[in-house]
């Protein structure tokens, strides 16, 4: 599958199942950071609506979204 995000595939399968993990653990290397936030509001989407199926979210304040990988 073709996620719009850009999660970097390697870093993400590292993580073991049931490991928690924010936006910035699995963001692309050579992604601009200047690009991050709304990125990540993207993949925020992409996990909630079953797009991106390896991941749920965990917990979530004002500022930080923490996952856990499935």
């Amino acid at each position: 599958m073709q996620y719009k995000s850009h999660i970097d595939k390697e870093k993400f399968s590292k993580l073991a199942k049931g490991q928690p993990f924010q936006y910035r653990d699995v963001v692309a290397d050579d992604f601009p950071a200047s690009q991050h936030t709304m990125d990540g509001v993207l993949f925020k989407k992409e996990v909630e609506s079953g797009v991106f199926t390896g991941a749920e979210v965990a917990d979530e304040d004002e500022t930080h979204i923490i996952y856990r990988k499935l």
